[in-house]
């Protein structure tokens, strides 16, 4: 989730205060969450372990 932080504060830039980006700042910010997409769809879900009686 923190790497989606520069993601966010780019659109909120965006949105807030009516900034343009650059192509390679929007290509830049798409590689970033295709990133953390890609790390959250790879990693193994850890087991339930269940509590002892």
């Amino acid at each position: 989730m923190l790497s989606l932080e520069p993601a966010a504060g780019a659109l909120a830039g965006l949105v807030i205060l009516r900034e343009h980006l650059a192509a390679t700042q929007w290509l830049a910010i798409a590689a970033i969450v295709a990133a953390s997409a890609g790390t959250i769809m790879t990693t193994p879900a850890e087991p339930m372990v269940e509590d002892a009686p």
